[in-house]
C-alpha cells in the first residue's frame, strides 16, 4: 500500500498543476480556467522545489495572442527561443535552469504546455502522468488518493465541487472554487500501474454526489482493481486541517445550515435563525468559503442584530464587544451547538461511513474494498467506533494512523549506534505494537488492520535539548542503521499479518528535538529510511490484502 507521493514531479506537462495568480490588471476568464489578459498579466508558478528534476531539452508551447515570458532563476540555455512563433526550447540541466514561473500578458491564452521535448508525443496523445511518476509509483498493490482528492477540511458538498480534466490546472486558480485532482487522472495512475483504488470520501459530500463519483470512477478503472472506500481522513483530529470533518462528525453532520454572509459588514442573513447573543455555533467550510478565521470547523458565538440577521466572534467576551472577524466569502455552513452532541463523534462517524458503504456496494459490488479508520494513540476511539455493529462486521480494514514519540533518556548520548538501533527496535515492538496495535486487533476482532507509517518519532525531551544530542539524532537518522530500523519495523507488522503502507515525514530539518526532518522523505530516494522500506517492497514479503 501506498499514500500517493513521489520523488518525481507527476505530469508531463509541468504546468498541469501551476498555480495561478493576478499580478496585476483584471482579466477576463474563461470557463475553462484560460483567459484574456490583454489588460492584465497572469502568473503560472510550476517550479517545485521538492521534486527531482529530469534534465534535457523542455519545450513551452502555447496557443492565443498573448505575450508569454519565462522569468529565469539563472540564464537560460537556449535551444530556440521563439515567442512570434509561440515556441521555446530549453536545455534543462537542473531545477534553476526551469525557471521561476511563466509571465502571460497582453493577449489571450487558450492552450499551454511545458514538458520533456521527449515526452510531448505522449502528452499530445492524452497521457498526463509522467513515465518517471509512474516507475516510482509501480509495484504496490494499492494507491492511497487522501491528498489527490483534497480531503482534508474539503469544501466538497457536491460532485460538481470537483476539479474536471479539461480544467487548465490542478493547481489554485483565482477563478474556480472547485478542488482535488480529476478522477481521470487518479483512474490513469491506477489503471497504468495496475494498483488498486482507495478514495477519501469527504465528509460534506451528499448522496446523490458519492454515487456520481464511485460510477464515474468505476468507468474509468479496469475492472480488475478494487476500489478501497474510507469516509474522509482522520475524523478523530482536531488539529489545524482536520476540525472541519471532525466537528462536522461530531456534531451529526446533516444538522448544519447554509446562510449567506454579507463580507462588508460581516452580518449573516438567515430569518428565524432563533439564536441569541452569545449562543455557541460551529462554521464549516464551503466551496466559496475556506481557511479564513472562521472556517474549518471553528467554534465561534453569536451576536444577534435582529430576527433576520445575526453576526459571529471567537468568544463569549469578543461577542458581547461586538468584535467581529473579517470574513472573505458570501456562504457558510453554521451549526448551533446542543447539549451532548459532541460525545457522538465515534457512534456518527461509524454510522455515516456504513451509509457511504452502502451507497458505494450499491454501484460497485464485489469491486468495493470497505474501510474503517480510527485513531491509534487511543484505541478506545476503535472501540467506540465498532459498537456500531454493521461498522465492525461490514469494514474489510480498519486504518489507523498509529502515531507515538518516544524520548529518549540519558544514556543512549554515551551509546553506540548498535546499541540505540537495539533500544528503538524494543520500543516500537512494546509501544507500538504490543501496547497500541494489539489493541486495536483486539476491539475489531480480526486481523485486518492497515497502518499509517509516518508519525514514529524517537526524540530527546524539550528540556533535555542540547546540540551534541540533536546532532547524534540526527546522525542516527542519517545512517545505515535508521536503514536497518525501518526494515526491521515493516518485517515485523508483515509478520503479524498487518499490511503497512508509507509516507515518511517531509520536514526539511530536524526540530531541537531532532525528531523531524531526519528521517527525510520518501521522495529521497538517497535516505536511509526510503532506502530500508524498499528493501522490504525488494525482498518480495507477502503482502496482506
Amino acid at each position: 500500500f501506498f499514500d500517493i507521493a513521489s520523488p518525481s514531479r507527476p505530469f508531463i506537462n509541468i504546468l498541469r498543476n501551476a498555480a495561478v495568480s493576478v499580478t496585476s490588471g483584471t482579466p477576463s476568464w474563461e470557463s475553462d480556467g484560460y483567459f484574456d489578459a490583454t489588460n492584465a498579466t497572469v502568473r503560472l508558478l510550476h517550479n517545485d522545489r521538492e521534486m527531482k528534476i529530469k534534465t534535457g531539452v523542455y519545450v513551452l508551447k502555447w496557443q492565443g495572442t498573448a505575450n508569454v515570458v519565462i522569468h529565469p532563476i539563472k540564464a537560460y540555455d537556449y535551444v530556440e527561443n521563439n515567442p512570434a512563433g509561440k515556441i521555446i526550447r530549453l536545455n534543462v540541466t537542473g531545477r534553476d535552469s526551469l525557471g521561476a514561473y511563466i509571465a502571460v500578458s497582453g493577449g489571450t491564452l487558450t492552450d499551454i504546455y511545458m514538458c520533456p521535448e521527449e515526452w510531448e508525443t505522449g502528452l499530445l496523445a492524452g497521457t498526463q502522468l509522467s513515465p518517471d511518476y509512474i516507475a516510482d509509483m509501480s509495484g504496490f498493490s494499492t494507491i492511497r488518493f487522501m491528498d489527490w482528492m483534497d480531503t482534508n477540511a474539503s469544501p466538497v458538498m457536491e460532485y460538481s465541487d470537483y476539479k474536471v480534466n479539461s480544467f487548465m490546472t490542478v493547481g489554485g486558480h483565482p477563478n474556480s472554487t472547485t478542488r482535488g485532482v480529476p478522477l481521470e487522472i487518479i483512474a490513469e495512475c491506477c489503471n497504468t500501474t495496475q494498483s488498486n483504488c482507495w478514495i477519501t470520501i469527504p465528509h460534506k459530500l451528499v448522496d446523490t454526489g458519492i454515487i456520481s463519483l464511485v460510477t464515474k470512477l468505476k468507468q474509468l478503472l479496469d475492472s480488475n482493481l478494487l476500489i478501497y472506500v474510507e469516509l474522509t481522513n482522520e475524523a478523530w483530529n482536531f488539529g489545524a486541517g482536520f476540525s472541519d470533518q471532525t466537528n462536522w462528525l461530531r456534531f451529526g453532520g446533516v444538522a448544519a445550515n447554509l446562510v449567506s454572509m454579507d463580507p462588508t459588514t460581516n452580518v449573516v442573513t438567515h430569518a428565524s435563525h432563533g439564536m441569541t447573543t452569545g449562543d455557541d455555533i460551529v462554521v464549516f467550510n464551503t466551496p466559496t468559503h475556506r481557511n479564513t478565521g472562521l472556517s474549518a470547523g471553528r467554534e465561534c458565538n453569536s451576536i444577534v442584530i435582529d430576527v433576520d440577521t445575526f453576526t459571529v466572534a471567537s468568544n463569549y467576551d469578543d461577542a458581547i464587544a461586538e468584535i467581529q472577524l473579517p470574513i472573505v466569502s458570501k456562504d457558510i455552513l453554521l451549526y448551533k451547538k446542543t447539549t451532548g452532541a459532541e460525545d457522538n463523534l465515534h457512534k456518527f462517524y461509524a454510522e455515516r461511513a456504513v451509509e457511504v458503504w452502502d451507497l458505494c456496494e450499491a454501484v460497485l459490488g464485489n469491486q468495493l474494498v470497505k474501510v474503517g479508520a480510527s485513531h491509534s494513540n487511543n484505541p478506545s476511539t476503535t472501540a467506540g467506533r465498532c459498537a456500531v455493529i454493521r461498522y465492525k462486521r461490514d469494514a474489510h480494514f480498519h486504518a489507523i494512523a498509529p502515531y507515538y514519540n518516544f524520548f529518549l533518556d540519558e544514556n543512549w548520548l554515551e551509546s553506540s549506534y548498535e546499541s540505540l538501533l537495539e533500544t528503538i527496535k524494543t520500543d516500537w515492538y512494546q509501544q507500538y505494537f504490543l501496547d497500541n496495535i494489539d489493541v486495536h486487533l483486539a476491539a475489531t476482532g480480526r486481523h485486518n488492520l492497515i497502518c499509517y507509517e509516518g508519525g514514529n518519532h524517537n526524540s530527546i525531551p524539550p528540556n533535555q535539548v542540547t546540540t551534541a544530542k540533536t546532532e547524534k539524532l540526527v546522525g542516527f537518522f542519517r545512517s545505515d542503521y535508521e536503514r536497518q530500523a525501518r526494515n526491521w519495523y515493516v518485517k515485523m507488522l508483515a509478520n503479524h499479518g498487518i499490511v503497512e503502507y508509507a509516507n515518511y515525514s517531509s520536514h526539511a530539518a530536524p526540530t531541537a528535538t531532532g525528531q523531524y526532518g531526519a528521517m527525510e522523505h520518501i521522495r529521497h530516494t538517497n535516505s536511509p529510511a526510503y532506502m530500508g522500506f524498499s528493501e522490504f517492497l525488494d525482498e518480495g514479503v507477502p503482502k496482506s490484502g
